[in-house]
């Protein structure tokens, strides 16, 4: 407890009083008996007994208040973390003054770089640390995004703090080109601190993480957990997660990557689909084997067989690449063959997807082709390995038309993942033998696959050479 001026001399008077011997009575009483005699008597020295007791007194509540100044000033009132890709954390006592700063990776680090902030006020630091990443360039036309987090004693408090540190960025950045600025307020929570420990990371980054995967389930805390908060937001953003408790302003930057009308292109390109023919455009930012990536997903018409394809383009948010790719026909266009249809080979069932996938036999491996019926259709499903993607095409088996084409990341080729036994299988076809389910004995027989691959490409017998 702190005291004043006045409580300490009123302390001091009352410790001096006690210190004093109150012998005047028995002084007098023996004047009396004494009076007329000469008795030698010793000197006692109270005044000196009376300073000392006086000073001591003095010293121990000097050490008390000063002790309790001390705790005051030096007690970790509030936490505030501040993440881009550098991850900084910020202790303030009850007058928010600074207490200790925090680099928690090697960017913050050089962002710090040389300056001291303890016993300065926390407005001052933050002005410091945000000038700092802009003029390092962890602030940016390219990426703009920073997460502002608040752990306080005292909820009310840290709220308003959050608030007001926020703002205070906000106007900035707003100063600077503009951001996109995202808080919250935080608690000690025993699984948040154990995920902040062990990726050495904010508790507040690891509180954002934790409720974007409780959203979607697409990710996982350790695929995000080296991602930006720029790129969080991209994600954020794209997939319209609703995330309670988080404030958000501003639209996170998207400067390193190609854009979406870049990536557009490129699927309507590779698909030979025109803009102005597609339906049920939908495009969001995703995060798929390390890579940020625009999931494409448009309809086109189908000008062979009538009705529409479902396109779905996976492209390389940084450079363009097509990851993954699949077109699947609309269902409802496809009629059930009649009973006693003839049926292409499994042999030519092969021929009309390696053609598709513009690969040769002997540029694929693990190839299988298996019959089967999906709604009412006989198709062959295709599968096989090429140049790190795995290729799984459902050929149809009444036509040798195309029903679906999927290309995919082979994760063993490019992670050294595990197969999973539903796409690949424990074992893996002879490509030559019999299908699982034997088709109609008649088949189309090679002249008429022939002529359908012909009719497919737009071309005629005689203008094919070999």
């Amino acid at each position: 407890m702190k005291h004043n001026e006045q409580e300490i001399k009123a302390m001091v008077k009352k410790a001096y009083s006690a210190a004093t011997p109150d012998v005047l009575e028995s002084v007098l009483s023996d004047c009396k008996k004494l009076k007329g005699r000469v008795t030698p008597m010793k000197k006692k020295n109270y005044l000196k007994s009376i300073i000392a007791a006086a000073a001591a007194v003095v010293f121990v509540l000097a050490g008390v208040i000063g002790f309790g100044t001390y705790q005051k000033a030096n007690k970790v009132v509030s936490t505030v973390a501040l993440d881009v890709n550098p991850g900084i954390e910020i202790t303030v006592n009850a007058k928010e003054k600074v207490l200790d700063v925090k680099a928690m990776n090697d960017d913050a680090k050089k962002v710090i770089g040389d300056m001291n902030f303890k016993g300065s006020d926390l407005d001052v630091a933050v002005n410091a640390l945000i000038g700092s990443m802009l003029r390092c360039g962890y602030l940016s036309e390219i990426t703009n995004s920073i997460l502002v987090s608040v752990d306080s004693s005292d909820a009310a408090q840290g709220e308003a703090l959050q608030k007001r540190i926020a703002a205070e960025i906000e106007a900035i950045l707003n100063q600077n080109g503009g951001g996109s600025v995202l808080s919250q307020t935080v608690s000690h929570d025993a699984e948040l601190e154990k995920l902040a420990a062990e990726y050495g990371i904010t508790l507040g980054k690891a509180k954002l993480i934790q409720q974007i995967t409780s959203a979607s389930p697409l990710y996982t805390f350790e695929s995000l957990v080296s991602l930006s908060i720029n790129d969080l937001n991209l994600l954020m953003n794209s997939g319209k997660l609703n995330l309670g408790g988080i404030d958000r302003s501003g639209t996170p930057a998207s400067g390193a990557y190609i854009g979406e009308e870049a990536a557009k292109r490129i699927a309507l390109e590779h698909a030979g689909v025109a803009e102005n023919e597609i339906t049920e455009y939908e495009c969001e930012m995703d995060y798929e084997h390390g890579r940020m990536v625009y999931d494409i997903e448009f309809s086109g018409s189908d000008s062979t067989n009538g009705g529409y394809i479902e396109y779905d383009y996976h492209i390389d948010a940084e450079n363009g690449e097509i990851l993954k790719y699949d077109f699947e026909h609309d269902d409802d266009h496809h009629a059930t063959p009649a009973p006693g249809s003839e049926y292409i080979t499994s042999e030519e069932a092969i021929a009309f997807a390696l053609e598709r996938a513009g690969l040769a036999r002997n540029q694929v491996t693990n190839l299988k082709a298996e019959f089967e019926t999906e709604h009412g259709i006989a198709l062959y499903e295709v599968e096989f390995d090429a140049n790190g993607y795995e290729y799984e095409i459902e050929v149809n088996a009444a036509d040798g038309s195309i029903l679906k084409f999927d290309r995919d990341y082979d994760d063993d080729h490019n992670h050294g993942g595990h197969h999973d036994d539903h796409n690949h299988g424990g074992h893996h076809e002879n490509p030559t033998a019999a299908p699982t389910q034997a088709p109609s004995e008649s088949y189309i027989g090679t002249e008429r696959a022939k002529q359908i691959a012909f009719n497919r490409a737009g071309v005629s017998a005689s203008q094919v050479k070999n």
